[in-house]
């Protein structure tokens, strides 16, 4: 099936690969394409053996009917990082289906590496070995070729290398470069973070300009994609940096089932740091596309930044209005209520430590930063507050009745 636009890359190996060994091509109109119970519902009529998908088509297709492909021989899937979730859905559903995870730049037309998946993935799915005629290198950040194990920058080459971008010489020798060791090779600089696995097969990690630093760390986004849709109901996650005024703030967005924003972030919580716990987390019906089938990061909705509750529960005591006038200008809101959570209107680790200081200036409290993630409400960490306090002089006083 013909299922990219003709400027897609892809399209080479769906025309070519087609009718250059005798098989038929069929070209589907787009809404078609679009449209799951359409598309499951051409692909048994016309009886189709052999399919490629975009990652976010094909993800698309997985959430609606994962049986839809059980009548193909062999479908391929690249463009994006997999969802080990929805792969094992498809595999259980179609058991008869070889599928692959296939991975390749339009510098190295159309396809580079392939990586066929026989078994249920929880971690992220491998691209594979280099296909016929092409090469695969991963080069370190000393430009030497990098170890087993050990990131570095994927670079690609044989039969499908481009001469270079058209009328761009600057571009070309940025990205088409020789060979560190044999230099009369041309390779290209794929722009991929990648690794050797032990099996030979190279492991992608990210795009080299998707990472970022979030106050002073180094996160790659699609670490947290991949954690994302480890949770149970979440199908799709992305994951961009957005700034807000001077500071960078991490945004994901999630399709499947509703989960609440506490919730996700609790778990996440559980396998990384706290400076790639995004502090906004939306749902969204579908992820949105582009023409070629991957996700448009740049048509993802702006976040819109928590306000404080409308219906703001004021305070009952004195550490809870100590607690009010403490977050109120550390975290740049308007009227808090006790039941504002510090996270959901913007607070992260170190806004967290501001909280420590001011408690340990003004009312000379030793609190540890834990016990803020704890209990992330005013409500709920004044009274932790309070009955540490309570039994700290209790603690006092019994021990000034037991001296002699």
């Amino acid at each position: 099936i013909l299922t990219g636009s003709i400027g897609f890359d892809a399209v080479t190996f769906e025309i070519f690969g087609a009718l250059l060994n005798g098989a038929c091509l069929h070209v589907v109109d787009r809404t078609t394409m679009l449209a799951p119970e359409r598309f499951g519902n051409y692909l048994s009529s016309n009886r189709i053996t052999i399919l490629f998908l975009t990652t976010a088509l094909f993800n698309q297709f997985a959430q609606a009917d994962p049986k839809m492909f059980s009548g193909l021989h062999t479908l391929y899937v690249g463009g994006e990082a997999l969802s080990p979730a929805l792969i094992n859905k498809v595999r259980h559903r179609c058991p008869n289906l070889s599928l692959y995870n296939i991975y390749g730049p339009t510098e190295n037309t159309t396809f580079s590496t392939f990586y066929e998946i026989r078994h249920d993935f929880s971690q992220p799915i491998p691209i594979g070995k280099p296909i016929s005629n092409s090469t695969a290198y991963i080069i370190d950040k000393n430009g030497g070729l990098a170890p087993i194990g050990v990131p570095g920058e994927l670079c690609v080459g044989g039969d499908g290398v481009a001469k270079g971008y058209l009328n761009r010489p600057d571009l070309t020798s940025e990205a088409f470069v020789s060979h560190p060791v044999h230099p009369e090779e041309k390779i290209y600089r794929t722009g991929d973070l990648a690794h050797w696995l032990p099996d030979g097969s190279i492991g992608y990690i990210s795009r080299i300009d998707r990472q970022f630093k979030i106050r002073g760390k180094r996160i790659e986004p699609a670490e947290i994609e991949a954690r994302l849709t480890e949770i149970d109901g979440i199908r799709e996650a992305a994951v961009i940096v957005s700034d807000e005024g001077q500071e960078a703030t991490l945004c994901a967005y999630y399709t499947g089932a509703h989960a609440e924003e506490r919730a996700i972030r609790s778990l996440l919580a559980r396998s990384l740091p706290d400076y790639m716990i995004p502090q906004y987390v939306m749902k969204l019906d579908r992820m949105p596309l582009t023409a070629n089938g991957k996700v448009d990061r740049r048509g993802l909705p702006a976040p819109e930044r928590k306000k404080a509750s409308s219906k703001a529960v004021p305070p009952r005591n004195w550490v809870e209005r100590e607690l009010i006038d403490i977050w109120t200008p550390i975290l740049g809101c308007g009227e808090l209520g006790i039941q504002d959570d510090f996270f959901e209107l913007g607070g992260h680790s170190l806004k967290a430590l501001q909280v420590i200081h001011q408690l340990k200036t003004r009312q000379q409290m030793d609190v540890p930063i834990e016990m803020i993630f704890e209990y992330p409400t005013i409500e709920q960490l004044a009274e932790k507050l309070y009955s540490n306090t309570l039994s700290e002089a209790a603690e006092q006083h019994i021990s000034r009745l037991n001296q002699p």
